[in-house]
């Protein structure tokens, strides 16, 4: 239930909120606990906890959202401080409605004796299976402070990365749009008046002209006709990509365009490695960690092959730089001989690490 109060600090500032509970008291201990002195609690109607609901639900946390809780459930947990009084302080700072919702239900379930992995375990739509298994490993071994700082680095270097990833397609996109803009704004405006101005002066057209000017009534004819088919083409684009075939076409037409070709693979080398790196870190075994690196990389044709090198390749007791040397046509040979040294010097989280920065 969610509670609305009224309180006090020390210093005799008031203070309001909410808090989700399941009775007045819990709301009670949790004020005290933050050194408030509760002047009114009362719970908020149904009505508008019924609205809060609905638009909590249609909320999503951000990648930063993430990398702020662990990077500072790290620094508390580093402090001393107690994981569920964590939860608490983590619950009073935010002010983001769908992140109080999920530290509370967090929070609850820690009180009832389930691990911080189990808890957010609960909320898939919010937390990767990545995110997960790493944390899980870190409270089987004993290491979830360290586990938790190196999720925090992980997640600020893909944050850094998309961000990069936006910057460097603004330019093409800018150019595509407004030369796109050009040529539609000769074939509808500029042409047409031409045309009427050729027309009258009689004058004989090249051929490259009056293929332009035909171009250009065809395309003033049919507008609306376009106009539906560029709609049904990006709808059908969008269904398309959330289908498996559909994404195994787009993937593969991507893969042969020249420039897009590059980035993609520069992407998930540098995502698919860094990944697999935190996992082995974490103490993950190398199968698993293959697994969850494949459901995490975004690609359905990488997502295959790495699902392929650790059932049918790792699992059969070949190396990992031998799976990637099998399957050259996918990954460079840099890859495959690296992997293979760092297996071989006993290193192969720190290459891997090393490769992903490369890339």
């Amino acid at each position: 239930m969610l509670y609305f109060y009224t309180a006090v600090d020390g210093r005799g500032i008031m203070k309001e909120g909410e808090y989700d509970a399941p009775n007045k008291e819990a709301v009670l201990n949790y004020l005290s606990r933050q050194g408030l002195t509760p002047i009114s609690v009362k719970e908020k109607k149904a009505g508008a906890a019924a609205v809060k609901r609905e638009i909590v639900f249609l909320q999503r946390i951000t990648l930063l959202d993430k990398i702020f809780f662990t990077k500072h459930l790290a620094i508390m947990l580093k402090a001393g401080v107690g994981v569920i009084e964590a939860m608490d302080i983590l619950i009073f700072d935010t002010e983001k409605a769908v992140l109080k919702k999920i530290y509370a239900s967090i929070k609850a379930n820690l009180e009832k004796g389930r691990t911080l992995s189990s808890a957010l375990g609960d909320f898939p739509r919010h937390f990767s299976t990545l995110f997960i298994s790493v944390v899980s490993a870190g409270e089987k071994s004993g290491n979830l402070i360290e586990v938790l700082e190196r999720l925090s680095v992980q997640m600020k270097t893909e944050y850094e990365l998309k961000s990069r990833i936006r910057s460097a397609m603004v330019y093409p996109a800018i150019l595509l749009t407004a030369s796109f803009g050009i040529v539609v704004l000769l074939l509808t405006v500029v042409l047409p008046r031409l045309t009427k101005t050729f027309q009258e002066t009689g004058i004989k057209l090249p051929a490259i002209t009056q293929f332009l000017i035909n171009a250009s009534n065809w395309v003033s004819a049919h507008v609306t006709v376009l106009g539906v088919f560029f709609a049904i083409l990006v709808v059908s684009l969008i269904f398309a990509w959330r289908t498996i075939l559909g994404q195994k076409l787009l993937t593969e037409i991507m893969f042969r365009a020249p420039i897009i070709k590059g980035l993609m693979k520069k992407i998930i080398f540098a995502r698919s490695l860094h990944t697999l790196a935190i996992l082995l870190k974490s103490g993950i075994p190398i199968i698993e960690a293959l697994n969850i690196t494949a459901n995490s990389i975004g690609n359905i044709r990488y997502k295959e092959i790495f699902i392929k090198i650790a059932e049918e390749d790792v699992a059969r007791g070949i190396s990992l730089g031998s799976a990637f040397r099998h399957n050259e046509k996918f990954f460079p040979r840099l890859i495959s001989n690296m992997v293979g040294i760092g297996e071989k010097a006993g290193s192969l989280d720190l290459i891997l690490d090393t490769l992903s920065v490369f890339y």
